[in-house]
């Protein structure tokens, strides 16, 4: 049984940070929290790190930018060959 659905049922939305070499594991909803208790225990180590009950720990979002000319900047110079 995975650990993940052994957690479901009381940690739903929480942070797993697990050594995958010794199966400990450390879970908080606080994402820092959990992770700076794992490296106490386990300082030389690279965890897996899940969210109980999420397809993925987070998401990565991207800003939009739509850059204006300034009032008398000058347009690049073209690269006419």
């Amino acid at each position: 049984m995975r650990a993940e659905s052994r957690l479901e049922p009381d940690h739903h939305g929480e942070y797993v940070f697990l050594d995958v070499a010794t199966g400990d594991y450390e879970v908080d909803s606080d994402q820092l929290a959990a992770m700076a208790r794992a490296r106490a225990k386990h300082p030389d180590t690279v965890f897996y790190i899940v969210r109980v009950g999420y397809p993925a720990v987070g998401r990565i979002v991207t800003a939009r930018v739509h850059a204006k000319p300034r009032l008398g900047a000058s347009s690049p110079p073209s690269s006419a060959s």
